[in-house]
């Protein structure tokens, strides 16, 4: 009965928090210990400019979908992964840590869900450190 009760404790919490799970700093360099305080589904949730913060807004951090391709090639079918966003694929945090180099495009993919009241107003999407 007991291990019944711990697998199904197990099963629970693993299907909870399956983006926790997953997401984990890259590589062993230049860490602290807030490296491992990094919520995925909560990342750096504050307003990025508070001296412009709007009343409504939506932050797109957290796991994206990302593929390295050669420059040049179309949107890639199939991804090579997740990144968090908004940390740089060359480091620790994004859960790649890979250089890209400039033969080389990185691709971000990610689908959300517009709130019923913005239904009929202007959106506007702000991408930063982006070329």
């Amino acid at each position: 009965m007991r291990i019944h009760y711990l697998l199904l404790t197990v099963f629970l919490f693993s299907t909870l928090h399956p983006v926790a799970a997953q997401w984990q700093p890259a590589g062993d360099k230049i860490k602290t210990e807030w490296a491992y305080r990094i919520d995925p589904e909560n990342v750096l949730p504050e307003y990025p400019r508070p001296v412009m913060e709007r009343a409504s807004w939506k932050n797109l951090n957290g796991l994206w979908e990302y593929a390295i391709l050669p420059a040049g090639k179309s949107e890639p079918q199939v991804f090579d992964g997740e990144i968090l966003v908004p940390f740089p694929v060359e480091s620790s945090l994004s859960g790649v840590q890979q250089r890209l180099d400039k033969e080389n495009e990185l691709w971000y993919k990610r689908t959300f869900t517009i709130p019923p009241g913005w239904n009929h107003k202007t959106i506007l999407l702000h991408f930063g450190a982006v070329d």
